[in-house]
């Protein structure tokens, strides 16, 4: 057998290495790279929970319409509060800002009674994100905070 020097082996049944090999070759200094310890799971949730959070919008119901309307592209989002203590889904689809009440109903919300309901808000929005909203044929794509043009 070959070493990865090209040199013939010498056989050894022995599983660490012959001491006569140690004592003759100077080991080289070689450190193990410096591993950061982050837990990959946290870090996705700590994502997942930036992209949630990047859907809400706490200002003026005028406001948050003019926002998706300035952004102009169909299926960016935000969430407001609602006049009566819910939220309000504001989304651009068919040139302007549609909006959509999310009712929630022995703990399951929705936008509408045939459309998908869900445990929470966000696993709702994204149920939306493969299916059309009620009344076009836009599908959720980007919470406004995290369209280019809010950057």
């Amino acid at each position: 057998m070959k070493n990865m020097f090209g040199k013939e082996k010498q056989k050894s049944t022995e599983s660490e290495p012959s001491s006569t090999t140690s004592r003759n070759k100077k080991q080289p200094s070689v450190e193990p790279p410096e591993v950061e310890d982050v837990d990959e799971e946290e870090e996705e949730e700590d994502d997942g929970d930036k992209y949630w959070q990047s859907i809400h919008f706490e200002g003026e119901k005028e406001k948050a319409s003019e926002i998706i309307r300035d952004i102009g592209e169909n299926g960016v989002f935000l969430v407001r509060n609602g006049d009566d203590g819910g939220k309000v889904l504001v989304v651009f689809a068919d040139n302007m800002p549609k909006k959509y009440k999310v009712n929630c109903k022995d703990n399951e919300y929705f936008i509408a009674t045939a459309g998908p309901h869900a445990e929470t808000l966000e696993e709702m929005l994204f149920e939306y994100f493969m299916t059309d909203l009620p009344n076009t044929t836009v599908k959720l794509t980007t919470p406004f905070q995290l369209h280019p043009s809010q950057q």
